[in-house]
């Protein structure tokens, strides 16, 4: 039941592959054709991302926790739904530091920088559209994802390139 909560309509599902297609195009004429399908996958999943943590959500107060490891505090206090929360969190960007690992030869920092960016705008858009709660603890943690995905696809990618050339 709580995953379906999670997941978006199906018309978002058609809106996010005619974005991603859309970016894939754009960008056919300035990058390679790999990165250009991993540029339109990247904005298919983060148009899916948007739907389900802004598009989806009932408006509130607004709402915004601004300390630092405030969700930690409360899975010592016995809050333990939180680390359903944290989990979900760093899982939520993992698919675009694959996806960077993929089309893209970076550096860990600038992948960090593009979880963080993400993640601010996210935060930021649901404090002003009043349809989730701003807190810091989110950004570490969907910054980690990203990076954790990155991270995780270069090594497969040299695991391979070893396997292949045994």
């Amino acid at each position: 039941m709580i995953v379906a909560q999670l997941l978006p309509s199906p018309v978002y599902y058609l809106v996010a592959l005619v974005m991603g297609v859309a970016a894939a195009i754009a960008t056919n004429r300035f990058k390679s054709k790999r990165q250009s399908v991993v540029i339109g996958l990247i904005v298919a999943y983060l148009t899916l991302v948007l739907s389900s943590t802004i598009l989806m959500r009932k408006t509130t107060e607004h709402y915004y926790e601004l300390m630092l490891f405030w969700s930690y505090i409360e899975i010592y206090n016995g809050n333990k739904a939180f680390i359903y929360e944290i989990a979900l969190n760093v899982l939520m960007l993992m698919p675009v530091g694959i996806l960077l690992g993929i089309g893209f030869d970076i550096r860990k920092k600038h992948v960090v920088i593009t979880g963080v960016m993400i993640s601010l705008t996210i935060e930021v858009l649901q404090l002003v559209t009043r349809r989730g709660l701003f807190e810091f603890d989110d950004m570490l943690h969907n910054s980690l994802g990203c990076l954790i995905g990155y991270v995780v696809c270069k090594k497969i990618t040299k695991l391979w390139k070893k396997l292949q050339s045994d």
